[in-house]
């Protein structure tokens, strides 16, 4: 740090003025802290950076921004009152044209932060600011200020501690590839951002509704350690090591997929980790609480969800935008450190209608359910299969996905075939698998590149040996 003793007695009292400002003018805990670091410096130039440092939540309800999808344009758009801003300002920051030239009741974030650094920095020293410039940013928690060039020593003021701050790296920093230039970058690993939650409710393994039967699963397939030889080619570059420590890292599954009705998606792999029903209920009415966030978003047919490569890359540098402080980042209406927005999920953007009562999950789960018959031969499945194609009803389940971190303790039972025991055991025991293994004679012969038909078969099977393990839950 090069401040010199006029500057950084100026960074003391702007920020400290900055931080009575911001607990006034906002609701308490939307500023925690308020930062300030050396930005560029040359014998003729000199700037420093400051953010607000707070609560993301409270945030996007003071500014309007939104994360379920739901808003109006009105609502995403509506911004901060400004009447206690404004009264904020003239109290700590002396800064009477910025709020006077709000011209309208309500502001949106960057507006606020314009006229903050461009007016109430000079009303506040008087027009003598030991700084050329000035840039002014929000950090979202769990964020404090990080260079993105992080290769050397770097501190910050802070007002909460009043102290110069040399923060070590964040575990949640990460190294990506950028997908346009290729090139490493920083990001920030969405599994610290969003872990596991533990269990607060017992939830039955599976529910019965009128007709219908109604299992929450996530289908996989397990690469052989080794060889992999025998494996199709998109399977031969994994090994099983990889996909423990995928998960082992990560602490549960990121944003799962998960099927549910009244069989597994075993079309996506033969092995299927069975959930708890709340993973999909405790978001729809009449089980949904108030102030609990949801485990799942809900769909009624199948929805467009990110990938896993997507979170460790695009979505890790979004979320590093959020939290790091740089003035070049603008924060849009999806703030990732409030969770994943839905429309990115398969949301109404990606024309996927979301669920919101158990009703409609009894009906769209009773409605797949009759599209496909148990006794049905491979030709009358394939012209079944093929009439569905590419409509919304292609499969014989409806989706969830994650909206979280999902740990393998929300899923009891890990079931597959009894020739892949072996690799069953192999990746519960690197995992730290808890639940209950189960393995089924294979009359099928299933295998990850099995035909459609044999794989619905053997989703059948699946059904069957749940079912037979626990009573059901009687949904209404």
């Amino acid at each position: 740090m090069t401040w010199t003793p006029d500057q950084l007695a100026f960074v003391r009292s702007w920020t400290e003025a900055l931080l009575a400002f911001g607990k006034d003018a906002f609701v308490r805990g939307t500023v925690t802290d308020v930062v300030a670091w050396e930005g560029q410096s040359t014998p003729r130039y000199s700037s420093f950076h400051f953010a607000f440092v707070g609560d993301a939540v409270k945030l996007a309800t003071t500014f309007g921004y939104t994360v379920t999808g739901d808003e109006t344009d009105e609502q995403i758009n509506s911004g901060a009152h400004t009447g206690p801003i404004a009264r904020a300002a003239r109290q700590h920051l002396r800064a009477k044209r910025m709020s006077e030239d709000l011209g309208r009741d309500q502001i949106v974030l960057a507006d606020f932060m314009d006229r903050l650094t461009g007016q109430a920095i000079g009303e506040f020293s008087r027009d003598e600011m030991p700084f050329t410039e000035a840039y002014g940013a929000w950090i979202l928690n769990p964020g404090y200020p990080w260079p993105e060039d992080d290769s050397q020593p770097f501190s910050y003021w802070s007002a909460k501690k009043k102290a110069l701050i040399s923060p070590e790296r964040p575990g949640w920093l990460i190294e990506v590839e950028d997908d346009s230039t290729h090139e490493m970058v920083l990001g920030v690993n969405p599994c610290m951002v969003f872990p596991a939650e533990p269990q607060t409710q017992e939830w039955p393994l599976w529910a019965r509704a009128k007709s219908v039967d109604i299992i929450v699963a996530h289908s996989m397939s397990l690469p052989a350690d080794l060889p992999t030889s025998h494996l199709p080619a998109s399977y031969r570059y994994k090994e099983l090591p990889q996909a423990i420590e995928g998960v082992r890292a990560c602490g549960g599954l990121l944003f799962p997929s998960l099927s549910y009705g009244p069989m597994p998606a075993s079309n996506f792999g033969p092995l299927t980790l069975v959930g708890h029903m709340g993973l999909v209920l405790d978001g729809l009415k009449p089980y949904k609480k108030r102030g609990v966030d949801p485990a799942a978003w809900v769909y009624e047919h199948d929805a467009w969800t990110i990938k896993t490569r997507e979170l460790m890359t695009g979505v890790a540098q979004r979320i590093f935008g959020e939290m790091h402080g740089h003035e070049d980042y603008t924060y849009g209406h999806n703030l990732w450190t409030l969770g994943p927005p839905a429309e990115l999920f398969g949301g109404p953007s990606q024309g996927s209608r979301p669920i919101k009562t158990v009703a409609q999950l009894i009906a769209v789960a009773k409605r797949r359910g009759n599209i496909f018959s148990r006794s049905m031969t491979d030709a009358e499945f394939a012209v079944v299969n093929e009439r569905v194609s590419g409509t919304v009803d292609k499969y014989a389940y409806g989706e969830a996905k994650g909206r979280r971190v999902i740990s393998l303790d929300e899923f009891p039972l890990f079931i597959g075939p009894e020739h892949q025991r072996r690799q069953m055991e192999m990746f519960a025991k690197g995992v730290g698998y808890r639940g209950k293994i189960v393995t089924l004679d294979d009359p099928l012969g299933v295998s990850e590149d099995a035909s459609d038909y044999v794989l619905y078969q053997w989703s059948l099977l699946v059904a069957d040996a749940i079912k037979k393990l626990a009573p059901p839950m009687e949904l209404r």
